[in-house]
């Protein structure tokens, strides 16, 4: 790790370490003590140089997810963008102006390989389709799906047996393992706190 020159004087010493040479002189003690203490703060350096490296790499690292669910005129997905840190959190928004084929096979890969699958569910839309694919989700990869359901949203309300249909659907869900948020605030701070490497445990809302 390092070697120590003794020039023909006694008193005086060269430290090589790594590319660096150092001189020193005085007693033998004070010699070690310099020894140790260059050691001790190259030792440092380059634990500081380590964590601000391992850092970088990790704040590199965003958790992708899939913005399912209600489309038509809904706002949902411009409310939650608003909340989420984007050096953590990257999306894919299914909503495009013109449908193609080639835009169901993209949407098609990101619901298949994103780290989640989110589906929020508003009065605003017109089917049920949604609800079909968290429940399919919710089977095959709970871990990686999360559902909100607004039960209010731009002026609309989920009312009588649909309202009892939704909120029964993620009863379900959620004993499957999925993580149901009851708002786009929650939604938010699950996201931005999703660890890929560590995700933390998910929590079931048996409501």
């Amino acid at each position: 790790m390092g070697v120590v020159l003794k020039s023909s004087n006694t008193s005086t010493h060269f430290i090589k370490f790594k590319n660096c040479i150092i001189r020193t002189s005085n007693s033998d003690e004070t010699f070690t003590i310099k020894v140790l203490s260059f050691l001790y703060i190259f030792l440092l350096f380059n634990q500081d140089l380590y964590k601000n490296k391992k850092k970088g790499m990790m704040k590199l690292e965003k958790v992708k997810v899939f913005l399912g669910g209600t489309c038509a005129s809904s706002t949902w997905r411009e409310e939650l963008l608003a909340k989420l840190d984007p050096e953590r959190v990257e999306t894919f928004n299914p909503v495009v102006p013109d449908w193609t084929p080639e835009c169901q096979a993209e949407e098609d890969y990101h619901r298949e390989t994103d780290d989640i699958c989110l589906y929020v569910i508003t009065p605003e839309g017109v089917g049920f389709y949604s609800f079909v694919e968290v429940t399919d989700d919710s089977n095959k990869r709970p871990e990686r799906t999360v559902l909100c359901i607004l039960q209010e949203a731009n002026g609309t309300k989920f009312e009588g047996h649909t309202l009892k249909c939704a909120l029964k659907t993620a009863k379900l869900v959620a004993k499957n393992g999925v993580f149901v948020a009851e708002n786009l605030d929650e939604v938010a701070a699950y996201l931005n706190n999703y660890k890929k490497d560590n995700p933390k445990k998910l929590t079931k809302k048996e409501e």
